[in-house]
């Protein structure tokens, strides 16, 4: 393999290693070591992990080896006024307007190599002697001299103008960014808002009559128990009900009792031992509402266990029920004020992956990151959806251009 070979690979090693590494120890030191090659591809990588990089840190190293290139060049071309290399800088805030110093100034207050220990402004390393930091290669006069470090370079967040150059991860959404719709397309899991509240309803009405069922039993025990009357009845037998759920089962004892010639019935979940000794005919004492002669129980009971069930039951039925309920209101709610007042924006896709859930369905896993337009800074986020009609197609490559929609660092989506 050649010497322009091996560089090459050196070069592309050193890149995805900087570029993709999830540490910023890591990927610090291949900046350091790929800043040391003679490689035309060095200089855009700077530049682009000073504005794209999660770390401020690395970003600030990123953008100190660039403007170290700058000096070296300046030194090799014997350059005095003009720096070889200044439209990677054209685009940064300084901290004032003062103008950068000319190499002149620069080279008028290099220091001997028998001086005292120097430290390097770009990485802080200490050096004994030598015009070259033994780290990151930066010339000794750029610390000597009082330059002004450039602000961390902030990257212009980039408008969206045309949907059909994005991948929507909600295709429906394409009518929201060309303007025919003023709304999101809101889903909370694999449901939109729409579909998910239709499906919500019998769950909210059976959670009101769980609800209606514990205060009528309330109602008709506080009337029992304060204008009760007891009277002679009989059973009439038995019978049991069984729980298809878990296949428990309940035991019930039928009786009859009359008031003021009318004839009653009712019937009253009771122990075991209690539904073997019932027999036709057998008298029981039965205790009813004069108000409401309709409403009984067999004398000496309580239904006070029947109501803490019914009690327990609604809290946490109504409970999930709301919460869910609550959890779509609050997603609804989110996305009529992100589309009110959000900012589309180009973002790119840094992976997309597709799964299968329980019920067969496809979702895509996507990560995305942006530039935000109010502080510039680089977010990544995670979001998922499911996309049964990409079941078999291909998935769009890292760097594809999505579309974000932007109110402030905590509340954006992508569309």
């Amino acid at each position: 393999m050649s010497e322009s070979a091996l560089l090459q690979a050196q070069v592309k090693r050193l890149a995805r290693t900087a570029l993709t590494s999830p540490s910023a120890s890591v990927r610090k030191e291949a900046l350091l070591e790929i800043r040391k090659l003679d490689h035309p591809d060095v200089t855009a990588l700077l530049q682009q992990v000073s504005a794209e990089d999660k770390d401020a840190e690395v970003r600030n190293l990123a953008q100190n080896l660039l403007r170290k290139r700058e000096i070296d060049h300046m030194v090799e071309a014997g350059t005095v006024d003009t720096p070889a290399t200044a439209d990677p800088f054209a685009s940064l805030t300084y901290q004032d307007e003062a103008a950068a110093p000319s190499l002149s100034d620069l080279l008028g207050s290099t220091k001997s190599d028998s001086e005292n220990t120097w430290v390097c402004r770009f990485c802080g390393t200490p050096n004994t002697g030598g015009n070259y930091c033994d780290s990151c290669g930066a010339h000794r006069a750029a610390t000597d001299q009082p330059i002004e470090t450039p602000r961390t370079f902030k990257p212009r967040s980039q408008p969206l103008t045309d949907a059909n150059e994005v991948f929507l991860l909600q295709s429906n959404h394409r009518r929201f960014i060309i303007g025919d719709s003023r709304r999101l397309h809101t889903t909370l899991g694999t449901m939109s808002f729409g579909c998910g509240f239709l499906f919500m309803i019998p769950f909210i009405l059976a959670g009101f009559l769980v609800i209606f069922l514990m205060a009528q039993e309330w109602h008709h025990n506080n009337l029992l128990n304060t204008t009760g009357q007891v009277i002679r009845g009989e059973y009439t037998g038995n019978h049991v009900v069984e729980d298809d759920d878990d296949g428990g089962i309940t035991y019930y004892a039928d009786y009859v009792y009359t008031v003021d010639d009318v004839v009653y019935v009712g019937d009253q979940s009771v122990d075991y031992d209690l539904y073997r000794r019932v027999e036709r005919g057998m008298n029981v004492d039965v205790e009813y509402v004069p108000s409401d002669p309709a409403i009984s129980r067999l004398a000496g009971t309580d239904d006070a266990g029947e109501i803490i069930f019914l009690g327990i039951f609604s809290v946490i039925w109504n409970g999930v029920t709301w919460g869910i309920v609550g959890a779509f209101l609050y997603s609804y709610g989110r996305d009529r004020i992100l589309a009110r007042d959000g900012q589309l924006v180009r973002g790119e896709l840094v992976s997309i992956r597709r799964k299968t859930d329980s019920d067969n369905d496809t979702m895509l896993h996507a990560e995305y990151r942006f530039s935000a337009p109010d502080s510039g800074e680089v977010i990544v986020s995670k979001q998922k959806q499911q996309r049964n009609d990409m079941r078999r197609k291909p998935l769009p490559d890292a760097g594809t251009p999505v579309a974000v929609l932007y109110k402030n660092p905590n509340h954006f989506k992508m569309l």
